[in-house]
């Protein structure tokens, strides 16, 4: 029996049916151990998005900055806006685009990015579908001089750079986001 200045032995205090039980410590992990295994890929495939997404914004933003009056003439067949709204647009955007997409490629600003390429992604995609259903035959506008025809192929990309924006954010590991 061991006792240590006037308590109880220890014998009877584990053996006391009154006394709760000491639940036992978890096993100590450190941080790498949380990237092993099922969740290795998530941060990888995160990233990647992130660089997918951002990089077709970069790359599709040049044509819009190099040649606004087209963009403005895009944007105005979409028959949504007027042409003093259109041709704002078509100057503010390409910016939008281009600091959004920065924003997404480092972690700590990457959720803020991806609000801004998600709204602009749901708008590109209702400006396109608006578009077929009034039957009008207009280019995207989606790089600038040369864009390919609005239609279902650009619904089916912008959806995809949707689902990349998402995971590109959902993916990423807590503890990034919140530095």
């Amino acid at each position: 029996m061991y006792k240590c200045d006037g308590a109880k032995p220890l014998d009877s205090i584990m053996n006391d049916p009154n006394q709760t039980p000491i639940a036992p410590m978890p096993p100590v992990s450190d941080s790498s151990a949380a990237l092993t295994g099922n969740a290795a890929w998530k941060p990888l495939v995160a990233h990647l998005c992130a660089l997918v997404v951002a990089g077709f914004f970069l790359y599709y933003s040049y044509g819009k900055v190099k040649d606004p009056r087209q963009f403005a003439i895009d944007i105005g067949n979409y028959q949504l806006l007027s042409k003093y709204a259109a041709a704002c647009f078509a100057i503010v955007l390409p910016w939008w685009e281009i600091g959004a997409a920065l924003a997404l490629l480092l972690p700590r600003t990457r959720p803020a990015g991806a609000i801004l390429i998600g709204g602009m992604l749901i708008m590109f995609i209702a400006a396109v579908s608006l578009a077929m259903s009034k039957g009008l035959d207009i280019t995207c506008g989606c790089g600038g001089t040369g864009s390919g025809k609005a239609g279902w192929n650009v619904i089916y990309r912008n959806s995809g750079l949707l689902v990349g924006t998402f995971l590109s954010v959902y993916l990423m590991p807590r503890r990034m986001a919140a530095r």
